[in-house]
């Protein structure tokens, strides 16, 4: 079925290529009304990692995954929007990428998300010159053992390399790899409000994070953490909002508990449909998250990304870039860039 756009191809191309990620104000068009879809819709995960910082544990939180489930009480909005409502309830959603959602799977599901997280760090915090590069890829497992819980275990991977550069002269370099402290938890929702169209939720979400024992990324200590969620979806846009606090109860110079929140507006800009009667749908996303610490270390990014959401998979990417830099004992980032995918069954 050909899809209907109001729009023509350079104007979707500039959008693309010179507006990641931005809010767009014109509604870019609405698909060609579709049959009811008789299978169960799809969701997919979403979830947040932190961005890792260049001599401390990176930290990774996985929350739960987006798109509507079967217990979102669709049937007045289907009789309301039959065109849009069956379209939607078969692809993946749409929620943040660095940023935790309310919006979990249904019972029964599984869902795997993984990331490539590359962060770049130049700065002479001191009397050194400092290069550091990080790259980080977290695997994510979330599991529905209700419609309003859900496990999660992270496990993350991580490469980091750098030289340092002292004024007298010479210079001393990192090179390694391992594995980062793991994280178990569960999400709890305790809101779901309903109505044509659109749903709010509210989770609480709370856990541990373990140590790996890897010699150089962790902390070999068991960190306790918790939290809370509040999502809203349309057919239109989208809006989370979290927070959450980790414990530290290790000792050393980056041991100190962290304060995280972040925000994410995510846009539908266009929902269309293969010759083979597959759903796509393409979302701008724009993200603030931030990083406080008890050692009044500040850190904030703005984030401007894509999502490329299919039946059963997302495929995301995003640049976040520092707008708050106040970190006292670790080399400030110059920017984060992710690209991920999250997959359902």
């Amino acid at each position: 079925m050909k899809q209907q756009t109001r729009v023509e191809i350079p104007l979707i191309l500039i959008c693309l290529l010179v507006l990641p990620g931005c809010h767009v104000l014109v509604r870019l068009g609405e698909p060609a009304p579709q049959q009811q879809p008789s299978e169960r819709p799809a969701r997919a995960s979403g979830g947040s990692e932190t961005p890792p910082l260049p001599d401390r544990v990176p930290q990774q939180d996985a929350p739960p995954p987006p798109g509507l489930g079967t217990d979102d009480g669709g049937a007045a909005e289907q009789r309301s929007r039959p065109d849009l409502y069956s379209l939607r309830r078969r692809i993946s959603g749409n929620t943040g990428i660095n940023t935790n959602t309310a919006i979990a799977p249904g019972e029964g599901q599984f869902v795997y998300r993984t990331q490539l997280r590359f962060l770049e760090s130049h700065s002479s915090p001191g009397a050194a010159d400092v290069d550091v590069n990080v790259l980080v890829n977290p695997h994510v497992l979330a599991y529905g053992v209700r419609e309003n819980f859900t496990l999660f275990g992270v496990v993350p991977l991580v490469i980091r390399e750098g030289t340092a550069r002292p004024p007298a002269g010479g210079f001393s370099s990192l090179d390694d790899q391992g594995v980062a402290d793991m994280r178990f938890f569960g999400k709890y929702r305790f809101y779901k409000q309903d109505q044509p169209g659109e749903t709010t939720r509210w989770s609480v979400f709370g856990g541990v994070e373990v140590p790996s024992y890897d010699r150089v990324f962790s902390s070999n200590s068991f960190d306790p953490f918790i939290g809370t969620v509040w999502t809203y979806q349309s057919l239109d846009w989208g809006l989370d909002l979290d927070w959450f606090w980790n414990f530290n109860t290790g000792k050393g110079i980056s041991r100190h508990d962290e304060m995280r929140y972040d925000l994410a507006y995510t846009y539908v800009l266009i929902t269309g449909q293969t010759l083979d009667e597959k759903i796509w749908q393409l979302n701008s996303v724009f993200e603030l998250n931030g990083s406080y610490f008890t050692d009044a270390s500040h850190l904030l990014y703005a984030a401007p990304g894509f999502q490329l959401a299919l039946e059963r998979m997302i495929v995301e990417a995003s640049l976040q870039l520092p707008v708050v830099r106040d970190l006292k004992h670790t080399v400030a980032p110059d920017f984060l860039f992710v690209i991920g995918t999250r997959i359902t069954w």
